[in-house]
């Protein structure tokens, strides 16, 4: 192989290196953000039913579930509703 052959290689590969390093970095920082997401989604289906923490983990956009997470925690610590009537709001608030 020619010197600009194997220059090329080394090259191709640190840039492959570092694609890496920034494709890695940007799940981490995805796993940052939300992970306290799930933290507060566990506090606001605490005493509710498994199926509304999981539609909001996996079915709902991140979005939607800061919005509809933010709203539930309101309501749990202001308000102190029922278990019943949030459930059903958050059943709502996630197929709207």
């Amino acid at each position: 192989m020619s010197a600009e052959i194997k220059n090329a290689i080394v090259a191709e590969e640190a840039t492959t290196a570092q694609e890496l390093e920034h494709k890695k970095n940007d799940i981490i920082d995805d796993e940052n953000l939300i992970d306290p997401l799930y933290k507060k989604i566990d506090l606001v289906t605490q005493g509710l039913n498994r199926y509304l923490r999981k539609q909001l983990k996996e079915q709902v956009s991140i979005q939607n579930s800061v919005i509809i997470s933010d709203y539930a925690l309101i309501q749990k610590t202001v308000l102190n509703l029922s278990e019943n009537y949030r459930s059903t709001t958050l059943s709502e608030l996630i197929v709207f």
